[in-house]
């Protein structure tokens, strides 16, 4: 009766560990996608000299939420299209689908004066939460 009880209790313990193993393996399938700043635009834009593709083929989508590290500021950025898919003075990871850019902005306002960002700093994108901003 022991030896059943123990069984029981380890394919128990199994069974609610398991989901949180595979959960945590799910997560962290996704790529780190590295760029570097190729040009600030006149409001302070971050032009990348990756293209949008580089992070779909990472597994990324509209509507994620990235972790933007850039120097020592590590940002939550959701991934959209347009600067009306945030509230002003929000951040954004743009994909400029009509010039094929991948843009880093503030909608109204200035990322590079307020990031200290300059021409060839390094950018890292990070999966934060799928689908997180949706």
């Amino acid at each position: 009766m022991k030896q059943t009880k123990r069984i029981f209790a380890l394919i128990l313990v199994a069974v609610m560990v398991l989901p949180l193993t595979n959960t945590a393996i799910a997560e962290d399938t996704y790529a780190d996608v590295v760029g570097t700043v190729v040009e600030i635009q006149k409001y302070g834009n971050l032009t990348m000299d990756i293209k949008p593709k580089a992070l779909y083929d990472a597994g990324y989508e509209l509507g994620d939420i990235l972790k933007v590290t850039v120097g020592d500021n590590v940002l939550e950025i959701p991934f959209g299209t347009s600067y009306s898919d945030v509230d002003t003075g929000n951040l954004i990871v743009r994909d400029d689908q009509k010039n094929d850019l991948l843009v880093v902005a503030i909608n109204m306002g200035n990322f590079a004066d307020t990031y200290n960002v300059c021409v060839g700093d390094k950018v890292t994108f990070s999966m934060l939460e799928k689908g997180g901003y949706l």
